[in-house]
């Protein structure tokens, strides 16, 4: 058990001998330079509406984004305008 542990100590000391000659050639060091991790994107608001189904008295609720309602609006006043002709 002696024998392992002793074995154990010199090959954690070996491993660790690159990192101490980095700082002692460096300096004072502080560890690894912390890498910026890039953002995420941020995420559109949804907006919900309460909107009547069909064959139902629960009314459900629909969320989608802005620029969502904006193209579904666009769409039925086109379909609007292609049935009213």
């Amino acid at each position: 058990m002696l024998v392992r542990s002793a074995s154990m100590m010199a090959a954690i000391a070996l491993a660790a001998s690159p990192v101490i000659a980095q700082t002692s050639a460096e300096g004072t060091s502080s560890g690894p330079t912390p890498t910026a991790k890039p953002s995420k994107p941020a995420k559109p608001r949804k907006i919900c509406r309460s909107e009547a189904t069909t064959s139902s008295r629960v009314r459900a609720s629909i969320c989608k984004t802005a620029e969502e309602w904006e193209r579904e609006a666009a769409g039925s006043e086109h379909m609007a305008g292609v049935l009213g002709r």
